[in-house]
């Protein structure tokens, strides 16, 4: 598990669902990614840290 990435998507009230719409993607993949099953690409990093936490 990422504790950051839950930590901020508890305080800012992002759930799983948001980051698989903001990332186009599958429920399935994201949760294998949060749970360290995949690995997160750089891309999707910056695009959830842009489109969901508000930063550059």
């Amino acid at each position: 598990m990422y504790p950051n990435l839950k930590a901020e998507m508890g305080r800012l009230g992002i759930e799983q669902k948001d980051i698989v719409l903001a990332l186009d993607s599958q429920p399935g993949t994201i949760s294998l990614k949060m749970c360290e099953k995949r690995d997160w690409t750089l891309k999707e990093t910056k695009k959830i840290r842009k489109t969901l936490l508000g930063r550059c």
